[in-house]
């Protein structure tokens, strides 16, 4: 500093370049009167004898590191000037950034981000996990080979083994190849029809002699024709494979990434004692990481059909929107294949309005309550009574 500036004289108690022509003393004076300039020629005079030499921690708060002077922020030959946060001059001149946590520039703000914004990041990566999850949910099994699916095989479709098996008791009751029997039990009294399916004759032969719908179940050639059936939809891709559900529960992985980033957050700003936000900040971010969780461990639940099935059941609902039980069709204008249907596609309650006996036989039961009985109602009526007395 000393270098570069021209040598100083003192003028009238003025700093001037030597070499410039002196002030009138009179001038200077009706500038700045003698006693305030005297004031702060001792002030000047107080800092330099060191008055004004105290410090405070706040350096040391903030950084995490002791202060320092101006000569040690400089590298040595460094010309520019620039400082930098840690203590170097970065590449160029220009200001560098703190390299670690001890030097860190508000180092009381967790992760150097307050909470609304990270809570606006923590969103943003939410849907963005969201997106990605319910994405390969939809791509994976979309596509198929072969035929579509006959009544048995949509049948499991909608709702597995059990409903096929109740649509093939079913084929088999219309066609008159079975009827019940005593001790709640069915046995078989003619042929099966002619092209039937391989479940519908499982189940005609294993019903050759009297037997519980829960011995038919449990019977070997039953399951048998099941498994033939479900390694076809396997084949033709309307089931999805065990490796093909295992990428689809993976695609929720980056949900659970984001939750433990918030959680992560949460519990580094508790044991560290630094702001991760205001109440509201913290209290959404909790919301956050529950939400988060739980849509994760919602999307983990893999269902067994794939994309492709699930889009041929709303197609085939929707043609055969008809035969809903909701819409009440009448079932004594309908024939055997459409009661087939409707319970391929809406389930097996269609049974229960044209063949009630059957229906019960084969597990289907009716929800609704059941009107009481006699003396049921007159209990009712006498605790319904008031007492007078």
């Amino acid at each position: 500093m000393r270098e570069r500036l021209p040598a100083l004289g003192r003028i009238g108690g003025e700093a001037r370049p030597a070499g410039f022509p002196p002030r009138p003393r009179g001038h200077l004076t009706a500038q700045t009167p003698p006693e305030f300039a005297a004031m702060l020629a001792g002030m000047d005079r107080a800092i330099a004898e060191g008055a004004e030499d105290r410090t405070t921690d706040v350096v040391q708060r903030l950084t995490g590191r002791p202060p320092h002077g101006f000569r040690a922020s400089r590298r040595p030959g460094d010309d520019t000037g620039r400082m930098s946060f840690d203590g170097t001059t970065s590449p160029g001149g220009k200001a560098g950034y703190p390299v670690n946590g001890s030097t860190r520039i508000l180092d009381h703000v967790l992760w150097g981000v307050d909470g609304p914004h990270f809570l606006l990041d923590y969103a943003v990566a939410v849907v963005a996990a969201l997106a990605v999850a319910l994405a390969v949910r939809r791509l994976i099994g979309r596509r198929t080979r072969g035929d579509e699916p006959g009544l048995m095989e949509l049948a499991y479709l909608t709702d597995r083994a059990a409903l096929a098996c109740q649509v093939a008791a079913a084929s088999l009751r219309r066609a008159e190849a079975v009827r019940p029997a005593e001790l709640a039990t069915m046995v078989a009294v003619a042929p099966f029809p002619a092209r039937s399916a391989p479940l519908v004759r499982a189940v005609h032969t294993a019903v050759r002699r009297p037997q519980t719908w829960a011995a038919v179940l449990a019977d070997p050639g039953v399951n048998r024709a099941l498994r033939r059936l479900v390694a076809g939809l396997l084949r033709d891709g309307w089931l999805l494979t065990r490796w093909q559900r295992r990428r689809i529960a993976l695609g929720a992985v980056p949900l659970f990434a984001v939750a433990a980033v918030g959680i992560l957050r949460l519990v580094e700003s508790a044991a560290q004692s630094r702001d991760a936000g205001g109440p509201a900040s913290v209290v959404g971010l909790l919301l956050g990481c529950g939400v988060t969780l739980l849509g994760g461990w919602w999307l983990c639940e893999v269902p067994e059909i794939g994309a492709a099935a699930r889009r041929l059941l709303r197609q085939a609902r929707r043609t055969h929107a008809d035969l809903d039980p909701q819409r009440r069709p009448a079932w004594s204008e309908r024939g055997t294949d459409e009661l087939l249907t409707a319970m391929a596609l809406f389930g097996a309650r269609p049974l229960l309005a044209v063949d009630p006996r059957f229906a019960d036989l084969v597990g289907v039961h009716d929800d609704r309550p059941r009107p009481p009985t006699p003396r049921q109602a007159a209990r009712h009526e006498r605790r319904d009574v008031p007492d007078n007395r």
